[in-house]
């Protein structure tokens, strides 16, 4: 085997002529003396001095490529490096080491900021809650100034975003926006303010319009029925005797 065909450091290229040894390093990945075989029993890296299983990967760290010890699956939150070997920089945390430490609301302005999980290691701010300060206790927004009970959601149990307050699953009829805090603009109505004032058939033709419902508050012209007079009723023969029959628009 010539000394070309070994993974021999790049910085150190020659191997003994007689054993096929490298001379210096090998490449990573690789052991020596020959740098011919891959790092062995679950080892990796520059002299296969690295560990798989003290890697911090989101999922299995058993096993791993000998070269950089890569992590199928990503890494646990507060490492990163395809290898997940190394902490989140400073002043950062979390996973892929995406949040940024000054943005917690710690009572203590100079606590410290764990890199997995951005403990303060001590108190919130007022309304501030969290193991790193960033969620709010039942408010949402700027300063956790909202109170995630005024929402109008349709699911019944929705959770609350701390910064944007965001229903997940749509407002409750005569609602709108992310937070479902703004009443139907005038003029519309019901389920996703899709019902339109003037499509009713109030018999006061000046009647109000119930941003949930539509409710004239009071009767429908005549033919029409329901809260908000959209109701049509139908006349149908059945044994040469007249019916009534309820139905939509």
């Amino acid at each position: 085997m010539s000394c070309s065909s070994r993974n021999c450091s790049n910085t150190s290229p020659e191997c003994d002529q007689f054993y096929g040894n490298c001379t210096g390093k090998c490449l990573d990945g690789f052991e020596l003396p020959d740098c011919a075989t891959a790092c062995r029993g679950g080892m990796f890296g520059s002299g296969c001095k690295l560990r798989c299983n003290g890697r911090h990967c989101d999922g299995d760290n058993k096993t791993c490529d000998a070269q950089i010890g890569r992590c199928q699956h990503g890494c646990k939150p507060g490492w990163k490096k395809e290898s997940c070997t190394e902490p989140c920089d400073a002043g950062w945390y979390g996973a892929d080491c995406s949040f940024t430490c000054t943005r917690r609301y710690c009572l203590n302005k100079t606590a410290s900021c764990d890199h997995v999980t951005g403990s303060c290691g001590g108190e919130c701010e007022k309304y501030w809650i969290g193991v790193a300060c960033t969620e709010c206790d039942g408010k949402y927004g700027s300063g956790c100034n909202y109170s995630c009970s005024e929402r109008k959601c349709r699911n019944p149990s929705p959770p609350c975003d701390p910064v944007t307050g965001s229903c997940n699953r749509g407002c409750l009829d005569g609602w709108q926006g992310d937070t479902c805090t703004t009443t139907c603009d005038t003029g519309r109505y019901g389920a996703d303010c899709s019902f339109i004032c003037t499509r009713r058939y109030c018999l006061n033709k000046t009647a109000s319009c119930d941003h949930v419902n539509g409710s004239c508050e009071g009767e429908c012209e005549k033919y029409w029925i329901g809260v908000d007079c959209t109701g049509k009723i139908k006349f149908v023969l059945f044994n040469n005797t007249s019916l009534v029959k309820h139905s939509g628009i």
